[in-house]
């Protein structure tokens, strides 16, 4: 019966997917666990979950799954992304002190879904690795104009988002019920992507282009979308990445949110001072933090040392040294190497550049700089819109300091929905002519 279960499930895969292109579906293990003394404790399973399927309870000491021990909790996700649906996983517990085994076949990860929408998983390739692609798709027939999203700094997955979630999901899914097809690339080793792992150094920005152009070539080629009509929606750091692809592959226009317009490493080096300010930390100790951090920065960004080199020669850049969500080093230089005037020079497309004023991570000088810098080249090009009470995850926060505790916290605010009306606004416009 086994061998059927798994031709169901991966039937079930080609039903979701469509044209998926031979990238299966991650498994779903759904397990929640924490540390205790030497120990990993199953704290909650997931109902319809692979763990479930195997008879894994609340309670139960998590030793293997395979071959490989799970020492500690993030081990857990590690280990998820090995098996994909289909897969058979074995569990090794201790229950009642008794060392036991549990087998089951690995549940596909939930499929998105939605009323409104048609939601397609497919994939595009890429040096030889597939990436997972989410689609989504008016009810309507005929070719759509279509979004494209470029997400943030960070490894994480862009799978799972609804309509009532987060604010890529909401905006997306907002665009979709009033005529758009989105389209987003989950990045290297995240989600069903295969590739390196986001952190490893080969998951640079070069690939992380090649990765969008690749999404957008092949959304151009679907008969529901208007391949003169892509719009790219990048976020936070994904304006720069999403100029490098506009530079290379022709949109009809491009939303910058949130974002930067001076060079990454003058940016790093501001934040060093604004943020620890914002949280009352006195102006004597914020100043010996921004010195040492710019000294740090340089050798990182200026230099493009590895951090290895630079602590073995500066060993109090420990503390300095970027780390922001886990992407490899390669990836933060390279971001940092883009000349965004020389850039922004080659793109004659309209422009949108957001700004909330309670964000704390930029601020609207930036903003301001990059679209007087398009205007500058392309007169007229570029729109600047300043949300007020708007903060870096299109939530509503009161002031930037209340923002940047939220942040820090992994809190947000209420969604602001005078973005998505200001972006559903400007994007009827550009379509229309």
């Amino acid at each position: 019966m086994r061998w059927m279960t798994a031709i169901f499930i991966a039937f079930l895969c080609s039903l979701q997917c469509g044209w998926c292109q031979g990238l299966a579906r991650r498994s779903f293990i759904g397990l929640h666990v924490t540390r205790r003394s030497s120990f990993v404790v199953v704290q909650a399973v997931e109902a319809n979950s692979t763990a479930a399927d195997a008879g894994i309870l609340r309670g139960d000491v998590l030793l293997k799954i395979g071959e490989v021990a799970v020492a500690r909790p993030e081990y857990l996700e590690i280990v998820e992304r090995r098996y994909r649906a289909g897969a058979k996983i074995e569990f090794t517990i201790k229950r009642d002190g008794r060392e036991l085994q549990r087998t089951s076949l690995a549940k596909p990860l939930p499929y998105e879904n939605s009323p409104n929408a048609d939601v397609l998983y497919r994939s595009v390739s890429v040096e030889g690795s597939l990436y997972r692609t989410i689609i989504t798709k008016p009810k309507s027939e005929g070719r759509h104009a279509a979004v494209f999203l470029i997400g943030g700094l960070g490894c994480y997955s862009l799978d799972g988002l609804r309509e009532d979630g987060d604010a890529y999901g909401r905006i997306l899914y907002a665009l979709t019920r009033v005529g758009y097809v989105t389209m987003r690339v989950e990045k290297a080793g995240e989600g069903d992507s295969e590739g390196p792992p986001c952190s490893d150094p080969r998951a640079d920005l070069h690939l992380a282009v090649k990765r969008s152009i690749a999404g957008i070539e092949a959304l151009k080629a679907y008969d529901f979308v208007d391949a003169n009509h892509i719009i790219i929606f990048a976020h936070s750091i994904g304006p720069i990445e999403g100029g490098l692809v506009a530079s290379q592959v022709p949109v009809k226009g491009f939303i910058a949110a949130e974002t930067i317009g001076r060079s990454w490493f003058d940016y790093q080096v501001e934040i060093a001072r604004s943020q620890p300010l914002l949280l009352g930390i006195p102006y004597d100790k914020v100043e010996m933090w921004a010195r040492t951090n710019e000294k740090c920065m340089s050798e990182f960004y200026s230099d493009e040392l590895t951090p290895k080199a630079i602590l073995r020669s500066s060993p109090e850049c420990s503390s300095y040294l970027p780390t922001q969500g886990g992407v490899p080093y390669t990836y933060l230089q390279q971001v940092a190497a883009v000349n965004l005037p020389e850039l922004w020079k080659q793109i004659d497309i309209p422009v949108q550049v957001i700004y909330g004023t309670s964000d704390p991570t930029t601020s609207a000088d930036e903003s301001h700089y990059l679209a007087d810098m398009i205007n500058s080249f392309h007169p007229g090009r570029a729109t600047y819109v300043q949300i007020d009470g708007m903060s870096h995850h299109f939530d509503k926060q009161p002031t930037q300091a209340d923002a940047l505790r939220a942040l820090r916290s992994g809190k947000d605010g209420e969604f602001d929905s005078a973005a998505l009306t200001e972006i559903e606004n400007w994007i009827g416009r550009v379509v229309n002519g």
